[in-house]
């Protein structure tokens, strides 16, 4: 399976260190938000929720959301 993890410029970490106050843990969430969000698979609040349920991994967040459309979507249709 390929990565979704995009390559990150340096200004964008630089971005995110002036976003977080300098706070290093909380640039990366700050990124790692930044690139799901991207995908548009869902807005920035379900985006921040799939990440701390999923560890921060992107990967799997982005999963999460998918796997939570299809489940929404067949409940929908009444699969």
């Amino acid at each position: 399976r390929k990565s979704i993890l995009l390559k990150v410029s340096e200004a964008e970490c630089r971005h995110a260190l002036d976003e977080t106050q300098g706070d290093m843990n909380n640039a990366v969430k700050y990124i790692k938000l930044k690139q799901l969000a991207k995908l548009k698979l869902a807005s920035v609040d379900q985006c921040k929720s799939a990440l701390v349920s999923c560890q921060w991994n992107v990967q799997r967040a982005a999963d999460f959301i998918l796997d939570s459309r299809v489940v929404y979507q067949n409940d929908v249709i009444g699969v």
